[in-house]
This record gives C-alpha cells, sequence and structure tokens, in this order.
C-alpha cells in the first residue's frame, strides 16, 4: 500500500489538532506580520500568511483572541502557494500554507491556551 504525502504527515501527528473559528484566533510573527491560524496543537501550528517563511527558520509567534495571549518560538517545518488572492487595483498576491514545530518546553502552556482560548464557548 503507497501513502500519499498527505496520508503520512498525517500519520506522523502526535498531538490532536483543533480546528479555529474564522478570526477566532489572531497570529503575530515577529511583531509585525499578522497570519491567519488555521489549526493549533501541543506540537505545532497551521498558518495562511501573506508571504513565505524560511524553511528551517526560528519565529517568534504571539497568538491571542479577545481574553488571552500566549508567546511561543518554533521553526517553520512548510511554508508553500495554495492560492491568489485579488487585492486593491486587480492586482493579485500569493497565500502561502505554512507550518511550524513549537519549541519543545511550552506543553503545558500552550494546553491550557488550547484549553482557554479554543475549547471554552462565548
Amino acid at each position: 500500500m503507497v501513502l500519499s504525502d498527505a496520508a503520512l504527515a498525517r500519520d506522523k501527528r502526535q498531538h490532536k489538532r483543533f480546528k479555529v473559528r474564522h478570526e477566532g484566533l489572531i497570529g503575530r510573527l515577529d511583531e509585525d506580520h499578522l497570519v491567519d491560524i488555521i489549526d493549533l496543537s501541543v506540537g505545532g501550528v497551521a498558518m495562511k500568511t501573506g508571504s513565505r517563511l524560511v524553511v528551517g527558520r526560528e519565529y517568534f509567534m504571539r497568538l491571542h483572541d479577545r481574553r488571552k495571549s500566549i508567546d511561543v518560538r518554533g521553526t517553520v517545518v512548510r511554508s508553500r502557494i495554495v492560492e491568489t488572492r485579488q487585492v486593491l487595483f486587480g492586482q493579485r498576491r500569493p497565500v502561502y500554507a505554512s507550518a511550524m514545530r513549537l519549541q519543545e518546553g511550552l506543553e503545558d502552556r500552550v494546553v491550557d491556551f488550547i484549553c482557554d482560548a479554543l475549547l471554552v464557548s462565548g
């Protein structure tokens, strides 16, 4: 049996991923780059960005919702164009799907954040 790349990636995941409601969680890379968070797990973050992130580079990220925030560091493991969007004056801009593996040692803080920000209705 041959597995696709996506099936292999899912098979290697160690932690449950929690989907993020549209605009329910905001990510900010290196203080000035807003990203759309797709999902979050204890070990990583999937996001959409307006620019390509450098695979292998470590980034600082602040995740926050209306009530709580958490600062994390992680290393980008994937960044590729998934679509283009029309912006001002008819120009088209790429949208990248990127994934970041979170730095070890943050697991307890990330679990608390997931419980407070994503699992509590409000």
